[in-house]
């Protein structure tokens, strides 16, 4: 996927003020991973659909699902997904 200038140094700014122990693999992963999400309330809240994923510290546990606060992955979501 071709991703704007704009976008690239948005993501940029995010990845240097995150702490991420998967080496932000959703954005290394050429966006793979993000197709794995789903936005819900209007891209308030981003599910994640990943079956076999490792424990990540911005997945809250609701119920049966996950909810994303990863900041870098809420920013591909609401504005990468096609």
């Amino acid at each position: 996927m071709e991703i704007a200038q704009d976008h690239r140094d948005k993501i940029e700014e995010i990845i240097a003020g995150i702490d991420c122990p998967m080496d932000v693999k959703c954005y290394r992963s050429e966006l793979d991973n993000t197709t794995k999400s789903r936005m819900l309330a209007n891209g308030i809240v981003i599910e994640c659909l990943e079956k076999n994923r490792r424990l990540c510290k911005f997945e809250v546990p609701f119920g049966e699902t996950f909810f994303c606060i990863c900041r870098l992955r809420q920013y591909i979501v609401k504005n990468l997904h096609r």
